[in-house]
């Protein structure tokens, strides 16, 4: 009898630890298992509720039978060259409370001594590919043997505590420091020009240490992170948190969004293409945050003078402002315009595929978004 009692008591205090316990995964498809079958192509697509920064499609890799995410670190002729790849948490972090996060990564064709994570209230988006000017709130380039330990040839584990500071509800995943401060080592000592150089990331993970959070908010999350189907979905499909999560008073997000722009020019050309008309106007008319200011910044490839440059540079800014005060009721004193000719290239001048990526536009905005939380 008193057996049965002490195996019904150790039972019970299992089951009791079990449902206490604070082990649990807040990375929603941080092994890249689960993927995507896009309404479009009814085919296999990005992995569920990860994306590219950069806005185009994320492929999730596949090397006996796992999956993994792929991220740009560092290309060997352009400077500050990065790709990010980011998510929405199951549930916000607890301010003040300590977490574990932990991925595994590895190198390919270069060594870097540097990978970091940047905890974010928001979504971001980034023009085309490049570093964004951020500290990551956990970073592993401190590890001076970080390029000692790492062998591109086998995965490596990295981990650290964290102490959250805010309700963070994203994480991106890739290199913040830039070229000057990378400890770069080529394979074999040599470099390929204008090659990009990549990390392969995999079991990303978030488990609080002192803190437990609601299973059913990291399910309802999960089911409405993983319904979005589209091969390209508009970036504000992203940001809806269930009403349930959200504050009463508006909320002004921090971070500005970089809307990626395949904004095309012909040479010596200010006119926007036609796509770029149908794809602001897309965001416009779903965008749900209250514009608080735009920053509209243009770009050229080096054909032509230095001076010619800038002074279509701006004009091709100011194109775009225009259509967008005028189609979408933008007050003109929240718009700000900038031109830096060809001074900040994406890609390679040489090529005529390069020249078109560098004649673009970039848009940033800075927005705000009104809460009313529905009634439960």
């Amino acid at each position: 009898m008193i057996l049965m009692y002490r195996k019904f008591l150790f039972t019970h205090i299992l089951l009791l630890s079990a449902f206490y316990s604070p082990c649990q995964q807040l990375v929603l498809n941080g092994n890249f298992e689960d993927i995507n079958v896009c309404t479009e192509f009814h085919a296999l697509c990005s992995p569920e509720a990860w994306r590219l920064t950069s806005q185009e499609r994320l492929n999730s890799l596949m090397y006996d039978s796992n999956h993994f995410a792929a991220v740009v670190v560092c290309n060997s002729s352009v400077p500050d060259v990065r790709s990010y790849i980011e998510t929405r948490l199951g549930d916000s972090l607890h301010p003040g409370r300590r977490y574990k996060f932990s991925m595994d990564v590895q190198p390919g064709h270069a060594l870097i001594n540097s990978i970091g994570v940047l905890l974010s209230d928001t979504l971001i988006l980034t023009p085309v590919t490049r570093r964004i000017h951020k500290k990551p709130d956990i970073d592993f380039t401190t590890k001076k043997e970080l390029i000692g330990i790492l062998n591109r040839h086998t995965w490596t584990h990295l981990e650290k505590e964290f102490t959250a500071t805010s309700a963070t509800g994203f994480i991106l995943i890739g290199c913040f420091n830039p070229d000057e401060e990378l400890n770069l080592k080529y394979e074999k000592g040599k470099k390929k020009d204008f090659k990009d150089y990549i990390y392969l990331i995999d079991n990303v993970s978030i488990t609080p240490v002192d803190t437990r959070h609601d299973t059913a908010v990291i399910r309802a999350n999960k089911e409405e992170l993983y319904a979005i189907n589209e091969r390209h979905p508009e970036p504000v499909r992203l940001f809806d948190w269930p009403k349930r999560t959200l504050q009463r008073q508006k909320q002004a997000l921090a971070d500005t969004i970089l809307l990626a722009n395949d904004l095309l020019f012909g040479v010596d050309s200010y006119h926007p293409s036609p796509y770029f008309n149908r794809k602001l106007d897309t965001l416009f008319a779903n965008f749900k945050g209250n514009i608080d200011s735009i920053s509209i910044i243009g770009h050229t490839d080096n054909t032509g003078p230095e001076v010619h440059n800038d002074e279509l540079s701006v004009k091709r800014a100011e194109t775009v402002a225009n259509y967008i005060a005028a189609h979408w009721s933008i007050t003109p004193g929240k718009i700000k315009i900038e031109g830096k000719g060809s001074r900040e290239p994406v890609a390679d001048n040489d090529s005529p595929e390069g020249r078109n990526q560098n004649r673009r536009v970039e848009v940033i905005i800075n927005y705000s978004m009104e809460a009313n939380p529905q009634k439960e």
